[in-house]
């Protein structure tokens, strides 16, 4: 295997390990709960609905946290935004799954679709701000904008 990408292996497991400190795991599993409470949902599991109301209002809150978190890390590493991105872009679309999968039901829709617009708002502000901070260009165009100021 090319040094390179043996680089990038490690450096997506410490990205990894380093948002496990703040509680990725945990968001990441909920998430999958969530999903497949969804599932059953659709499949006409009503009974499924009072844990899938507290298991989103859970991840709802976890997702917040995690935001704010990330968004301190990256302030902090922007040696490594591009490899973040790849990362969050994952997590991003793991959202728009979700709200997907909610959009062919009108009792998910109901109770669901709006905190998923604004999950999946938050997860694509932050995905395109870790883009943004990480093209070279567009970097190079604020230095020479600050330059001049």
């Amino acid at each position: 295997m090319p040094f390179h990408l043996i680089q990038k292996v490690i450096l997506m497991t410490a990205i990894d390990n380093h948002l496990e400190n703040y509680g990725y795991k945990g968001f990441s599993e909920a998430l999958d709960l969530t999903a497949s409470l969804f599932h059953l949902l659709k499949e006409g599991g009503r009974l499924y609905l009072p844990i899938a109301l507290y298991e989103f209002h859970k991840i709802c809150k976890m997702s917040n946290h995690l935001i704010e978190t990330i968004r301190s890390a990256i302030a902090f590493d922007s040696d490594h935004l591009q490899n973040y991105y790849d990362f969050l872009r994952k997590i991003r679309d793991r959202h728009i799954h979700m709200a997907e999968q909610i959009s062919d039901s009108k009792l998910l829709s109901f109770c669901f679709k709006n905190g998923i617009e604004d999950m999946l708002d938050e997860w694509d502000e932050l995905v395109e701000e870790c883009h943004i901070a990480s093209d070279g260009e567009i970097k190079e165009l604020f230095e020479q904008i600050a330059t001049y100021a």
